[in-house]
């Protein structure tokens, strides 16, 4: 009988996702388009295989949060490469001063 999917948890998934994420990031880097479609092709099977809704014992959850911290960071730094015109406005938006909503809408 098989067991509970509450009973395990594998990172293995997280880990792949980690190291797929860290290739794309290198190839983008590189301008070496075709090796990273592929690869996001891999990333997207792996992600299929992550369990959800499963217990996570407090060690799982910081070892699966690290992994989450370095695959958020590539998918970040993979969008500001592929998008560099975003990152340019997200800078620009922080250097204005915060205006009151009242004042854009009566001036």
């Amino acid at each position: 009988m098989p067991k509970p999917r509450t009973e395990y948890f594998d990172l293995d998934a997280y880990r792949q996702l980690a190291d797929l994420s860290t290739q794309i990031v290198q190839h983008v880097h590189n301008e070496r388009w075709l090796p990273a479609a592929a690869l996001c092709r891999a990333y997207h099977r792996a992600l299929c295989k992550i369990q959800h809704n499963v217990a996570l014992s407090p060690s799982q959850q910081k070892a699966r949060r690290a992994l989450l911290n370095t695959i958020l960071a590539n998918d970040a730094e993979i969008r500001s490469l592929m998008h560099p015109e975003s990152q340019f406005i997200h800078l620009a938006l922080q250097s204005q001063p915060s205006q009151k909503l009242e004042h854009s809408y009566y001036n």
